[in-house]
């Protein structure tokens, strides 16, 4: 399969993703001279309450909001920076979702693209990475955000129309570089 799209996905909210993990994904779209598309949602926060605590809860959710929306744009403009650099073909889609929605709007995005390239924080759940991993049938890349520069996990999915792959190999591979070669496969 030609990898000729990318997606990245940057996530905003509740921290934002660092610009080393956008700076390894530009390398490799850089490295495969393919499109790169990078989205970021802006998390908008429903907190139910009574009219009475309306007033206290409706502004931190307001600040949490504001919050997510300068990251977003933060991260999106530090892609475009990065990328352009690079000379990299790339684009920026900044969506607006409901914290729970996220993985759906993100999993409907990769649906579209050859490979999805996912970083992973260690600080939190990686709900976002099990609903692209799972929902979308296309490759995944996942990257660690606090990974060194040359350490990936690649998940291969199945795409329509072809059978499952063995349990032992939809495990995540570790692909390793050492003086110029790279070796990907499982521990097993």
């Amino acid at each position: 399969m030609a990898i000729k799209d990318l997606l990245l996905t940057l996530t905003s909210y509740p921290d934002q993703t660092p610009v080393s993990v956008i700076e390894r994904a530009v390398s490799l779209a850089e490295l495969f001279d393919t499109h790169m598309a990078a989205i970021s949602c802006e998390v908008h926060v429903r907190i139910p309450g009574s009219f009475l605590s309306f007033g206290t809860a409706g502004g931190i959710a307001a600040g949490e909001a504001h919050r997510s929306r300068t990251n977003a744009q933060a991260l999106l403009a530090a892609f475009d920076s990065v990328a352009e650099r690079a000379g990299v073909r790339h684009e920026t889609i900044l969506e607006r979702s409901l914290s729970h929605r996220i993985g759906d709007r993100l999993v409907e995005y990769a649906r579209l693209r050859d490979l999805t390239i996912v970083p992973v924080p260690d600080s939190y759940d990686q709900w976002h990475a099990e609903a692209i991993i799972f929902g979308s049938g296309r490759p995944t890349l996942v990257l660690p955000a606090s990974a060194p520069s040359r350490a990936l996990a690649f998940i291969p999915s199945s795409s329509p129309g072809t059978s499952l792959a063995p349990p032992r190999e939809r495990s995540p591979m570790p692909c390793r570089y050492w003086k110029g070669r790279t070796r990907c496969g499982s521990s097993r």
